[in-house]
């Protein structure tokens, strides 16, 4: 008897061992590919800022004195669209210290469509579900440290998180997903246009719940129009400054997966052709006055030809007595408003204003804020009206205050200079939303479970707007509450939203939170189908449903040892 229920005791034990790992390291029964990071030779492939591989982990630059750092990964090619899963990492954060993870899905193989978005903290060890699809990847970890001063021994030391290995799980996307994927073609711009305006966007997409935006570059890969939105992904027209070669990159990203195309143009007008008909024109009849003249010289008389002469005289100095002018345009720069630890990419439009050519026309920082940045070392070279861009990341440190922080953006040419001021409002997250889990529990209702987190330390009333819009943008169902949220607090809560019954697929859900310091927006695709016999137990969330199955396990196990009892006095 004894030895049965300890066999009975230990299935148990491992039924419940085996939710717990599923449900807290995320696992899954599907097949997934890994990339593992956790060696010098495998860091050495990304970037390092202020931060290196100390012979065991990625740690601070602690002699440079800075205390924040950056390491960007290499770019990782899954080698075909796939399921970007989770990210978890090994290493270490001392007190004071904190680390944040940023990663990107990309379809270019230089991963520059994209922008880093931050996915966690020096509290997630285990970032997941990432739910990217894209068929490379990169993530970037910033560190910041603290400096540890010794009052005793007049001493400092720089403490540093370190991470010693990184792990993505990623997943090939079936060929029945695929099927459904976004489909991009692009009709115009196309060949050579005549007019610098007007320039048509036509093209054909398909897909689920779309967003659709462009860029142009020119010639010399440097943006003329960065990353435009077509709304509701029609058809539009865009302006050009100047004739030239360039290419237009064209995306759309939805619940059907992430598409992009490119097409190349040139822009010839006709005012051009017409300046190079005129200046044929010109040095033709320059040419017939030459020869008028050759053959006139001989009847000319002295009077007339000294009238000439000091008539040439009189336009070679006003030639001369044209001043030359020096002068560099930059372009204003919008005013940002950020959370810390997040980043944001910037082109600083310039214009050479002048009639002298300029050259090693480049960026740089005021010293304060220099480490914020990572500047493009390139370098232009401007003709007179000639126009162009800089490009620069700002990534904000992580344990930033709030406030306004104005820093001074030089370009500097080897003939003049200019300086912008970039205004950046610093706001930390006071207040944060987590949607957990959203089904139709009946014909005519979706219930919303979701989690509120308090950031700022106080007691928070919030009022918390969702809206459903369907693949239209059209809002087909809303609601609003209010909940109230104690200081450092987390807490889960769940609405019923009322919805007609016939609509399904794919929709979009937004909520807007507004309390009396904060407010945030978060928007999420969702796919509703059918009623799910399940939605009792929705509100428990995945962890409770990983305990009510280990109570369903006891259950089990104690109706099995009551039944053997029962057995063993029956045959006594």
């Amino acid at each position: 008897m004894r030895k049965e229920v300890k066999i009975y005791i230990s299935v148990f034990a491992l039924v419940f061992l085996a939710l717990a790992i599923l449900y807290f390291f995320n696992l899954q029964f599907t097949g997934f590919a890994i990339f593992q990071e956790s060696s010098q030779a495998d860091f050495d492939q990304g970037n390092y800022s202020n931060t290196f591989y100390n012979g065991s982990a990625l740690v601070l630059n602690s002699s440079s004195g800075s205390l924040n750092g950056i390491y960007i990964s290499r770019i990782f090619d899954a080698g075909e669209n796939s399921s970007w899963l989770n990210l978890s990492w090994q290493g270490e954060i001392p007190e004071n210290t904190s680390l944040v993870f940023s990663v990107k899905a990309c379809s270019l193989q230089n991963c520059s469509d994209v922008s880093f978005q931050d996915v966690g903290n020096n509290k997630t060890i285990n970032l997941s579900p990432l739910n990217l699809n894209s068929r490379y990847f990169q993530y970037k970890i910033s560190f910041s440290g603290y400096n540890l001063t010794s009052n005793e021994t007049n001493t400092s030391q720089i403490l540093t998180p370190f991470v010693s290995s990184v792990s993505i799980n990623y997943k090939a996307i079936q060929q029945q997903q695929q099927q459904s994927q976004t489909l991009l073609t692009i009709i115009e711009p196309k060949g050579e246009k005549t007019t610098t305006t007007g320039i048509p966007i036509t093209y054909n997409v398909q897909g689920v719940n779309l967003t659709c935006w462009y860029n142009v570059i020119d010639s010399s890969n440097n943006f003329v129009i960065q990353n435009t939105t077509l709304s509701n992904c029609a058809n539009s027209t865009f302006d050009l400054s100047s004739d030239g070669s360039y290419i237009i990159n064209l995306y759309a990203n939805g619940t059907s997966g992430f598409n992009y195309t490119s097409s190349s143009f040139s822009v010839q007008t006709q005012q051009q052709t017409t300046n190079q008909t005129s200046e044929s024109q010109q040095t033709t009849n320059e040419t017939t006055e030459t020869i008028n003249e050759t053959t006139n010289e001989t009847t000319q008389t002295p009077n007339e030809i000294t009238n000439e002469i000091q008539q040439q005289t009189t336009e070679q100095q006003q030639v001369q007595e044209q001043p030359t002018i020096i002068q560099l345009s930059v372009a204003d720069l919008p005013t940002l408003t950020l959370n810390p630890g997040s980043s944001q990419n910037l082109a600083l439009n310039i214009q050479n204003t002048g009639n002298v050519a300029l050259s090693s026309c480049k960026l740089s920082i005021q010293e304060e804020f220099s480490s914020w940045f990572n500047i493009s070392p390139e370098e232009k070279n401007l003709n007179p009206g000639e126009s162009s861009s800089l490009t620069l990341v700002l990534s904000l440190p992580q344990n930033l205050t709030d406030g306004e922080r104005k820093i001074s953006i030089n370009v500097n040419c080897g003939e003049t200079s200019s300086t912008k001021e970039l205004t950046v409002n610093v706001v930390n997250k006071k207040l944060d939303i987590d949607i957990i889990d959203v089904q139709r529990t009946r014909s005519d209702r979706i219930r919303v479970l979701y989690s509120l987190k308090e950031l700022a330390g106080q007691d928070q009333n919030v009022e918390i707007k969702f809206l459903i819009l369907d693949q239209n943008n059209q809002q087909v169902s809303n609601i609003t509450e209010n909940k109230t949220i104690d200081a450092n607090s987390e807490k889960e809560f769940r609405t019923n939203m009322q919805i007609n019954e016939t609509i399904e697929g794919n929709l979009t859900l937004q909520a807007s939170l507004n309390s009396q310091i904060y407010s945030v927006f978060v928007q999420e695709p969702i796919t509703l189908g059918a009623p799910t016999g399940f939605a009792i137990f929705e509100g428990f969330g995945t962890g409770g449903f990983v305990l009510l199955l280990g109570v369903v396990s006891v259950l089990i196990v104690v109706l099995l040892i009551v039944r053997r009892i029962r057995n063993l006095k029956k045959n006594q």
